[in-house]
């Protein structure tokens, strides 16, 4: 009844799906057990696999998560949780093997939103923090943990303790999409209860090699990471009491040959792309800048780490007519061109505080 007065929607939903598969649990089983071994041995992999591609999908093509906001769906918090979930997908694209523990709070503010205080410490999805704090690899091994459970639940469902791990296993599932309140939190154990109460099952030979052959594949990813790992860790060091856009220069030009190889190896790299961006704006390379944050936007429009560092490149660039279309867009480019038009000079830069009042200006006369 509690959980009934309350709008958290994934709670309510989650029970719903629990009950009903509790109603057809009976069912299910005949069916599984009527199944051949190896048709019931090939399931896991198959749950896991199919899960593992929708998650792929979305992580090539995450502005899919718009579609969703055109339904007639009543809940007001939509928008923004959609944006948070497609936000964070463009996180776990560069950082593929996991950004690390509580690293979503200073890679969100600096890489998505481009400003210097915490925004959110979680992206209220259970997959989505798990992924982009420990990678895809993580995301997967729990993935195949719950399929493996939920058959294994499936297959005794008349024991009273598998059917109540299956009914914990759904709401986990289900309520994972909207809330990650256990991930977070001391009480992280209780995420896998419902894992640990399910049948255990024989992991085969071929399932055991399945999963080496991917972590052996991750791996290949390292050396990509590893640059853009290590100016993250430089410029969030010390965060939030630190700025990160005032990193020195200097600190950061070890990583410049490393994304040029990058480039080099995968010409459509967007992660090296973007970074050489924001590089070059702390060289003050402006040129430079405009080069790399094109060409980054140009593989993710919809960025907006990408959209705002551009449109601040192309003020200081002197473009501010091509800045103008990225500057209406960013509710808070009034007070930033302000704020600039104040600090340049204490910089010894007034050219660039003419610049940025120059775009106020035109911001104001834009039609």
């Amino acid at each position: 009844l509690a959980v009934l007065q309350t709008r958290e929607y994934g709670a309510w939903i989650g029970l719903m799906a629990a009950l009903i598969v509790w109603i057809l649990s009976p069912w299910a089983t005949r069916r599984l057990r009527a199944l051949a071994p190896t048709q019931r041995a090939r399931l896991t992999p198959f749950v896991a696999g199919a899960l593992s591609l929708g998650f792929l999908l979305l992580l090539g093509f995450p502005t899919l998560l718009d579609l969703p906001q055109h339904l007639p769906i009543p809940w007001e918090n939509l928008h923004t949780r959609l944006e948070y979930a497609r936000n964070t997908l463009y996180l776990i694209a560069d950082f593929p093997l996991g950004g690390g523990f509580a690293s979503l709070s200073g890679l969100y503010s600096r890489y998505i939103l481009g400003i210097a205080h915490v925004f959110i410490t979680s992206s209220h999805n259970l997959y989505l923090d798990l992924a982009q704090e420990q990678g895809v690899l993580a995301l997967g091994a729990f993935l195949y943990l719950w399929s493996a459970a939920a058959v294994g639940a499936l297959l005794e469902a008349e024991n009273p303790f598998a059917r109540a791990a299956l009914a914990g296993l759904v709401v986990l599932a289900v309520h994972g999409l909207f809330e990650a309140p256990l991930y977070a939190s001391p009480a992280l154990p209780l995420l896998f209860l419902p894992l640990a109460l399910a049948p255990p099952r024989t992991v085969s030979r071929g399932s055991a090699y399945g999963l080496l052959a991917v972590f052996l594949l991750s791996m290949l990813l390292l050396p990509l990471q590893l640059p853009v790992t290590r100016q993250a860790q430089i410029e969030l060091q010390g965060w939030p009491r630190t700025r990160p856009e005032q990193t020195a220069p200097e600190a950061l030009q070890p990583l410049i040959p490393a994304y040029e190889r990058t480039r080099r190896l995968l010409p459509h790299d967007f992660a090296a792309q973007y970074r050489l961006g924001l590089i070059a704006l702390q060289e003050r390379d402006f040129s430079a800048a405009v080069t790399h944050l094109q060409d980054a936007q140009h593989r993710k429009p919809a960025h907006p780490g990408v959209r705002k560092a551009l449109a601040y490149a192309l003020v200081w660039d002197g473009q501010v007519r091509q800045a103008l279309p990225l500057l209406r867009a960013l509710p808070e480019a009034e007070q930033d061109l302000r704020n600039y038009a104040h600090w340049w000079p204490t910089q010894g830069r007034t050219d660039l505080a003419a610049r940025a009042q120059a775009a106020l200006e035109a911001l104001f006369a834009a039609p």
